[in-house]
């Protein structure tokens, strides 16, 4: 059943469920159908009508509720509300059926309120009125709204198109207003330019005029009132956003019922009956004489009376009390039978009710049977065993549970002690951490018992299905519908599981029938037995050792027959595992298939493997073992710290050459104390609290006894030591130091609440309590259930005081947490807001520090494109290059550390998204246009892209950010692709239109469908730059391998394309310059062009002919760059002519006679050489070029000393311009020159149009 809020709770411990759909009041056995929300309401009625219980949080949400509605109805009381048409009182005030009175009976005077609205406000004017639906329609944006509570939400409608126009008309009025006013003197050239400028529709004119004149002012203007505009728009939506929020709120809170009123269904009553006097109610049919004493308390009693009346006397009645009749399933008819409507037959005394009014029946009962159904309670007692669970009282008919002391009303039988849940806590924290392990899975349904829930087995809803195809023979057997066979239980309660097993396997196997539900749980089922069976088959299962197939495979008769018939081989098996493990050094293995830790004494079943002891964990060394752990994480720290100072300063001091020898000795202690240590942590008393047993013994495995004074006490882990401190300091005055300090330091949160008196003594602050076993669950216990308002007060308050909190985070007061609206992280405040404060903080500090990340990013990259610019023409680049890969490497570093924690989450860009889709569960969301579900449990980033699909292409959501994105991508595929509309591609191949919100759509058309187009258009390119050359090409796979670094780069995916190769070619020759021929000849000059190189850097975006000079470098460069291949491959054809004979010798392959020689020669000779043309100059190319790069070189440090000197002269003028500008005087000749020289711009201008438009006229 769908359990309520928090702030509901309260309303459970009222009631008591009868069965799934059915609650039933615990101080007068009201009962009531359950129904989220609607029941709640009901319930809490009742509870202030019937027995005045309610919640002063319930009484403020009432009077608080600002539900559009309240506009026909008046608040007369909690719960209680009358109408302003007809002054009836209405109890348990939903608002839906509050709607639904109005919208039956007073439809006419809601439509006379709203015509007289619209009438009043001449709102027909901008809408279209449709009465009779309460809807109206905007002429203008046709947007339709609902005025069914009144007329202020068209009033506060903002349309669009008129807001556009509006924008218009002021920007034309305010260009001329502001041209007008900044030019007084020329005020008549200025509206005869404009007139003149409407008269010819010179648009492109009036946006000349509007750069020129206007420059920043009107955008200004312009700017403030745009934003002037969407700030009331804003307003206007927030008030529209915060009254649907209330409206949802407060009808999801109301969102209840009608109950203890005269219902609607019942009107029609009244219309046979008249009021005689205040009290006298007469029926009105055929003179009909019978009276019926009227009471307001009572109301219901009467109704039904007079009901039985009508029908029995003169056949009056409805099909809808026919239908309630029947479908009454109170538990009063477990000792009455219906004969007919209205009429009922008591079974013990046959006396029958033709006014069948549930109290009067449940009064007969009390008096005249109560000896009779005494005796049926006691046999059902009696025939479930329910005494070993249960307290009975059967005299008072009420049995208490020995578990949870809960008292249970069995009058109309023992069913509700069969679904009783028992609400007792488990023994232990440890009880938790033991289930973890495998080896308690199959203990866990034992301890169940024992600990907690649903004693008896119940038949779960999931099986109701099978209850369909048998019928009931007796109290223990049943028989299939389909075939006669029987199945017979033993016990009718205790083996209702292995029954329900077996005939789920029987109607499968003899009558193909079972549900889908029960197959997953089969597949999905995991127990630890399935190490020996196989499963075959849907409820077959087959014995690996013998191979007898088992058709109703119920677990323990399964493990029955392995410890039966297979228990050697299971035997042999284990030993076998415990051999291969050395476990018999940790464990003492026993016969029985169990084993006792040597040092913890734990028992431990191996039946189902060994699995089980390598993941136990020891109880002894629990303490021992975190305090050494924690003083080895100090020595680490210590480590780690030596080894990063030794790490930095590794290159100067050699003395961190013996710290960095004593680390790895210090990692090899390290494992082996852990391995030492890492034994078995768990769960039992701490040394420093053995003291403890030395005043106390054991009377059984539960209860403790102190030696003194024979107080016994019930032990459980931790509680019971605390307790038993207690007790010993305030009986006897035993305690030790270290527990004194312990509590003295002890800075629990929840001392804020309590203060401390003495030693295991605390007082509550608020009802000052004194507690003596000051146990810190107990104490938060008590604050939570008798001071739960006080602290809720507190938070308000504290929240109230910082309005900056209630902007970052999303209070639920009720359940005591905040949700942080940046991070969504969920926070609990029972114990304040520091923690919110202190969530805040580094909130701001991840933030500032990501900002701070992304302007260091900003500049290195700024440098990098600096760098890559200027490469080809300074070599001082080259160490700024080094450093940026040391800024890379720490720009990742930082970027790891920041991105820890986010990597699977949504972008906050993305968080629009979440207005249009509803959360189902942790992996599923629902679009709340169309309701299409996606799965986002994983690839998130993938799902993310086609939620956006769907919202644009389906429901035409989107936000300018991602327009903008779209607008703004030069990824390399738009080569072969045009941008038509909104993430709308066209192919360039075959014309065919793509919705590409996700690039990988447009790469996977070209390679499905146009594949090899590409490759020809790539292998073109290529040949055009010449880059076969350095690269070696698949046009297969569209990939290129550098012939310098083996680098691997693949075109089709990378996002330049072919500029990715270019780009790396040019790295390549930047690399080869510094080791070229001469270079050690202009080291001078070089180091001349690191300083010239510095300065150009600083000052470059500063001086456009800078910009420019570096580009014609950059040119330079790239012809460069040709020429060297050009004679790399002319040098490479012309080796291949030739043979090498010795060092100085090689041999032309078309002659075999000629030969040239390589050796190296004379100035004078290699001059003569080259005016002979000899085959000595195949490398002549290389040569030239390289020497017309040196060259190069010489002019560009010259042309850069001269930059630099013409910078700084820049710099010296800019700085006397600054200095003139400074002075007031200087300020007003600059503005007064400049609007001259604006002026006469204009009057040159217009009269060059003018002479224009004259010569037009005279032709």
């Amino acid at each position: 059943m769908a359990i309520q809020e928090i702030s509901d709770s309260w309303v459970w411990k009222h009631v008591y469920i009868l069965d799934d759909f059915t609650v039933q009041c615990n101080n007068c056995n009201k009962s009531y159908k359950y129904e989220k929300y609607t029941s709640i309401t009901i319930i809490k009625g009742h509870l202030y009508h019937k027995h005045n219980i309610w919640t002063e949080e319930d009484r403020l949400k009432w009077e608080n509720d600002n539900h559009l509605l309240w506009k026909y109805f008046d608040k007369v009381d909690l719960y209680t509300s009358k109408c302003k048409f007809c002054n009836k009182i209405l109890r348990q005030s939903h608002i839906p059926f509050l709607k639904k009175h109005l919208q039956i009976f007073h439809n006419q005077e809601i439509r006379a309120v709203i015509e007289k609205e619209i009438a009043n406000q001449a709102l027909w004017q901008n809408f279209k009125i449709h009465e009779e639906k309460f809807t109206a329609r905007c002429k203008c944006c046709n947007a339709e709204k609902n005025i069914f509570f009144g007329t202020d939400v068209l009033i506060h409608h903002v349309c669009i198109n008129k807001a556009s126009i509006v924008l218009q008309i002021y920007f034309k009025n305010t260009v001329y207003q502001y041209v007008a006013n900044c030019f007084n003197n020329c005020l008549p050239i200025v509206s005869l330019i404009f007139e003149f400028s409407l008269s010819i529709n010179c648009k492109s004119f009036m946006y000349i005029m509007y750069i020129v004149l206007c420059i920043t002012k009107i955008n200004q203007d312009y700017l403030s009132y745009r934003n002037q505009l969407e700030d009331n728009n804003v307003n206007i939506m927030t008030q529209q956003s915060v009254a649907d929020e209330n409206t949802r709120i407060d009808t999801s809170r109301n969102c209840v019922d009608v109950m203890a009123i005269q219902k609607i269904s019942d009107s029609w009553v009244w219309k046979h009956v008249f009021k005689s006097d205040y009290f006298t109610l007469r029926c009105n049919i055929n003179n009909c004489d019978k009276t019926y004493k009227y009471y307001k308390n009572y109301k219901n009693k009467e109704i039904t009376t007079i009901k039985g009346h009508l029908y029995h006397m003169h056949n009056i009645w409805t099909e809808e009390d026919r239908l309630k009749w029947e479908n009454d399933n109170n538990l009063v008819w477990k000792y009455y039978d219906k004969i007919d409507l209205y009429r009922a037959k008591c079974r013990f005394c046959k006396k029958i009710y033709h006014e069948s009014y549930i109290p009067n029946l449940k009064q007969h009962l009390q008096i005249y049977h109560n000896q009779k159904i005494r005796a049926v309670i006691e046999k059902e007692i009696a025939n479930q065993a329910l005494w070993q669970y249960f307290e009975i009282h059967v005299e008072k008919f009420t049995a208490r549970c020995k578990c949870c002391n809960d008292e249970i009303n069995i009058f109309y039988g023992t069913d509700v002690l069969i679904h009783h849940t028992c609400n007792t806590s488990t023994n232990s924290h440890h009880d938790n951490i033991n289930r973890q392990i495998p080896e308690n899975r199959e203990n866990e349904q034992s301890d169940t018992s024992r600990n907690c829930v649903d004693v008896m087995a119940i038949q779960n809803g999931s099986n109701s299905w099978v209850w369909k195809h048998v019928h009931k023979l007796d109290d223990l057997t049943v028989q299939c519908n389909n075939c006669s066979t029987s199945y017979k239980r033993r016990f009718p309660y205790l083996d209702r599981d292995r029954s329900i097993t077996i005939i789920k396997g029987h109607l499968y196997h003899m009558h193909n029938i079972w549900t889908e539900e029960d197959r997953l749980k089969w597949e999905n089922d995991n127990n630890l037995l399935w190490k020996y069976i196989d499963k075959m088959n849907l409820y077959t299962s087959k014995c690996k050792f013998c191979k007898k197939i088992y058709h109703e495979p119920y677990i323990p008769n399964l493990k029955q027959h392995l410890k039966i018939y297979h228990y050697q081989e299971i035997k042999v098996v284990i030993e076998k595992e415990i051999a291969n493990q050395a476990l018999w050094q940790y464990f003492e293995i026993q016969e029985i298939f169990t084993a006792r830790c040597k040092c913890c004494n734990d028992e431990i079943n191996i039946f189902y493997g060994t699995d089980v002891l390598i993941h136990h964990t020891c109880k002894v060394l629990y303490q021992d073992y975190l305090r050494y752990r924690n003083q080895l994480e100090d020595n680490n720290v210590n480590i780690m710290t030596q080894q990063s100072v030794a790490d930095e300063n590794t290159s100067t001091n050699s003395h961190h050459d013996n710290i960095n020898r004593q680390i790895p000795e210090n990692r090899e202690n390290e494992q082996s104390d852990t391995s030492r240590n890492c034994v078995n942590i768990m769960a039992i008393q701490e040394i420093s609290d053995s003291w403890v047993w030395k005043h106390v013994y054991i009377l059984d495995d539960f209860t403790v006894q102190c030696n003194n004074c024979n107080k016994s006490y019930k032990y459980e882990k931790y509680t019971s030591i605390t307790i038993i401190k207690g007790h010993l300091y305030h009986m006897h005055n035993i305690w030790t130091e270290e527990d004194r300090l312990k509590w003295e330091n002890d800075n629990h949160l929840l001392w804020k609440y309590n203060d401390k008196v003495d030693l295991y003594k605390s007082r509550c602050k608020f009802c000052n309590n004194i507690s003596l076993q000051s146990y810190i669950p107990l104490l938060k216990k008590h604050i939570k259930y008798c001071h739960i308002q006080e602290i809720r007060a507190i938070i308000r308050e504290e929240i109230a005081n910082k309005l900056s909190l209630s902007q970052n985070f999303e209070i639920h007061e009720e359940n005591f947490s905040a949700l942080c609206k940046r991070c969504n992280d969920k926070i609990n405040i029972f114990y304040g807001i520091d923690f919110l404060i202190h969530h805040m903080q580094s909130c701001n500090k991840c933030l500032r520090y990501r900002n701070q990340l992304e302007d260091n990013n900003i500049n290195r990259i700024t440098q990098q494109s600096i760098a890559d610019e200027n490469t080809s023409t300074n070599s001082h680049h080259d160490n700024i290059n080094r450093q940026t890969i040391g800024n890379r490497e720490n720009q990742l570093s930082n970027t790891s550390q920041y991105c820890a924690g986010v990597t699977a989450d949504l972008e906050r860009s993305d968080n629009w998204m979440e207005e249009h889709f509803l959360k189902l569960d942790n992996s599923n969301i629902q679009c709340k246009w169309c309701n299409t579900i996606y799965e986002i449990l994983n690839h998130i980033h993938t799902k993310m892209i086609v939620i956006k699909e769907h919202l644009y292409y389906e429901h035409e959501k989107y936000i300018e950010e991602d327009r903008l994105k779209w607008e703004n991508d030069h990824d390399f595929i738009w080569r072969y692709f045009d941008k038509t509309k909104l993430f709308i591609a066209k192919c360039k191949f075959c014309n065919v239109s793509l919705k590409c919100l996700h690039k990988l759509d447009l790469r996977d058309h070209l390679k499905t469908y146009h594949w090899k187009e590409l490759q020809d258009v790539i292998e073109k390119e290529i040949a055009n730059y010449l880059l076969h050359v350095h690269f070696t090409i698949n046009i297969a796979t569209l990939t290129a391998n550098c012939y310098h670094c083996n680098y691997t780069i693949n075109i089709f995916y990378s996002n330049r394309g072919i500029d990715d190769l270019r780009s790396h070619c040019q790295h390549h020759v930047n690399e080869n310059s510094k080791y070229e021929i001469g270079a050690a000849d202009y080291s001078e000059d070089r180091i001349m062009q690191e300083d010239v190189a510095a300065e150009n850097m600083n000052i470059r975006y500063d001086h456009e002919s800078t910009y420019c000079q570096n580009f014609e470098n950059q040119e330079d460069q790239q012809s460069i760059f040709k020429d060297i291949v050009m004679a790399r491959r002319e040098s490479s054809e012309r080796k291949a002519s030739f043979v090498l004979l010795n060092t100085f010798r090689i041999l032309c392959r078309g002659d075999d006679h000629n030969e040239v020689s390589t050796k190296r020669t004379a100035p004078d000779e290699r001059e003569k050489e080259r005016e002979r043309g000899g085959g000595g100059n195949f490398m002549t190319p290389v040569t030239k070029c390289l020497r017309y790069r040196n060259q190069h070189e010489n002019n560009n440090v010259n042309r850069m000393t001269q930059q630099s000197i013409a910078n700084e002269n820049t710099s010296i003028s800019s700085h006397h311009n600054n200095i003139n500008r400074q002075a007031p005087g200087n300020r007003e000749n600059v503005i007064k020159g400049n609007c001259y020289l604006i002026k006469m711009l204009i009057c040159f201008t217009f009269l060059k149009l003018l002479i224009y438009y004259l010569h037009f006229n005279m032709h």
